[in-house]
């Protein structure tokens, strides 16, 4: 949910605290320099880095992993309003690129974990919530920054509420969510069909 609604607002809100909106030069330099290092990013974090996790850990990791994305994502809209420098703007769209791992992860823990037949309805389900996020959380987190723009360090209320949301994350993380996976594997395990993380724990 953060990231899907703060992906609408990333571009003025950076704009806004680097006061680039009146210098037309500047912030497509600046917006060029973004979306080179958002892309840059994305392409190390998934084709290097989320590999090498996904071969030797295991998927709780993966998504404490995820959890530590967003939230750095969240904490930098907040150090960019505090210390606002073309570094720190740049760190925002940096930590932006790296919270695109939330979605290979997710779709990677649970295509392991269903059939054949079930694959299908599973990404669909799971693409469904997404779109319920993309409709809602644009106009939440949006909504609160057109409210609070006046309203000095108020202004990084969207990222406040995304630091909320990772924090509930990690109770469902290392509550029924953990818990649900554990299941679900030693049920697999007791059918001898091993799942994927195990065969990298005995490959390894």
């Amino acid at each position: 949910i953060p990231e899907s609604g703060i992906d609408d607002m990333i571009g003025s809100y950076t704009d806004d605290i680097l006061s680039l909106c009146d210098n037309d030069s500047k912030a497509a330099q600046f917006n060029a320099m973004s979306g080179i290092t958002m892309g840059v990013v994305m392409l190390i974090s998934q084709l290097c880095v989320l590999p090498i996790l996904a071969a030797y850990f295991s998927d709780v990791f993966l998504f404490v992993f995820v959890l530590f994305a967003v939230l750095c994502f969240m904490a930098s809209g907040i150090i960019a309003y505090l210390f606002p420098s073309t570094i720190t703007g740049l760190l925002i769209w940096a930590c932006f690129g790296l919270s695109f791992i939330t979605s290979p992860v997710t779709n990677g823990c649970l295509a392991k974990r269903l059939s054949a037949k079930e694959q299908g309805l599973g990404m669909g389900i799971l693409h469904a919530m997404k779109g319920l996020t993309f409709c809602i959380a644009p106009y939440t987190f949006g909504g609160l920054y057109d409210l609070f723009a006046e309203h000095g360090i108020l202004k990084t209320m969207p990222f406040m509420l995304g630091i909320v949301c990772v924090l509930i994350g990690v109770v469902i993380l290392f509550g029924p969510l953990k818990s649900t996976l554990n299941a679900y594997d030693d049920e697999k395990l007791r059918k001898g069909l091993v799942p994927v993380a195990d065969v990298h724990v005995q490959q390894k």
